[in-house]
C-alpha cells in the first residue's frame, strides 16, 4: 500500500472500535454498575494500565502536553453523555446515531480550521447522517421528554467528540502522535479521579 494512503486503515478501524466500545460500555452499565457515572469512573480509571508506557520512549514531556491533557479531560467527560443514553437504548442504536458526527465535524472544521470540502463531500456526509437517523428513527419514534433528553445527550457527546478531533488536528504532528495519545490518556484518568473525589459519586462507585 502506498504510505500516503495508510490513513484509510485507521479511518475504517475507528468506527469498528467505536462500535466495540459501545457494546462493552452497554454491558458494563447494564450488568455491573448502577449508573452512568460509576461506569464512566471504571472506564476511565482502567486507563491506569497504560501509564507505565510513559517509561518507554519520550512520552512524558513535549511541547503540547498540557493541551493534550485538557483534550483528554474533555474526551473522558464526553462519554458520560453516551453512557446516559446507553442506559436507556440499545448499543446498536447509539452507535448508528453517533455516526452523525461527520456532519458536525465538517461544519466545525469549516469555521475553525478553514477546511473547505467539495460540495459532493458535504452532500455525502449529509446523506450518511440522514441514513443513520432513518435507520434508528423507528426505535425513537415515540417523542417524549426522555427521548428529547436522549437526543440532547447524544448531540452533546457528538459535539464534544468533534471538538476533541478539531483540537487534535491543531496539535498532532507525525512526530508527536504517541505523546498526544499518552497525555490524552492521562487526561481521561484525571477526569476519573475528579469524579471519584466527589463523595456521592465515590459512594455509588464503591457499592
Amino acid at each position: 500500500m502506498n504510505p500516503d494512503n495508510f490513513w484509510i486503515i485507521p479511518a475504517f478501524a475507528t468506527p469498528l472500535l467505536f462500535a466495540v466500545s459501545s457494546i462493552v460500555n452497554k454491558w458494563l452499565i447494564d450488568k455491573h454498575f448502577p449508573g452512568a457515572v460509576s461506569s464512566l469512573i471504571f472506564m476511565l480509571l482502567s486507563n491506569l494500565l497504560f501509564v507505565p508506557l510513559g517509561l518507554f520512549g519520550n512520552l512524558f514531556w513535549f511541547k503540547a502536553w498540557h493541551w493534550s491533557l485538557i483534550l483528554g479531560v474533555i474526551y473522558g467527560g464526553m462519554f458520560y453523555f453516551q453512557l446516559k443514553v446507553l442506559k436507556e437504548k440499545e448499543a446498536s442504536e447509539v452507535a448508528i446515531l453517533s455516526r452523525s458526527k461527520p456532519i458536525v465535524l465538517a461544519i466545525l472544521a469549516h469555521f475553525l480550521l478553514r477546511e473547505n470540502l467539495p460540495v459532493g463531500a458535504y452532500v455525502g456526509i449529509g446523506l450518511l447522517t440522514l441514513g443513520g437517523m432513518l435507520i434508528s428513527g423507528k426505535q425513537w419514534r415515540f417523542i417524549n421528554k426522555q427521548t428529547v433528553k436522549n437526543y440532547g445527550y447524544l448531540f452533546t457527546f457528538i459535539l464534544l467528540s468533534s471538538l476533541v478531533s478539531i483540537g487534535q488536528k491543531y496539535i498532532i504532528t507525525p512526530q508527536n502522535t504517541w505523546q498526544v495519545t499518552y497525555w490524552m490518556n492521562m487526561g481521561t484518568i484525571l477526569t476519573g479521579l475528579l469524579l471519584l473525589g466527589l463523595p456521592l459519586r465515590r459512594q455509588q462507585f464503591l457499592k
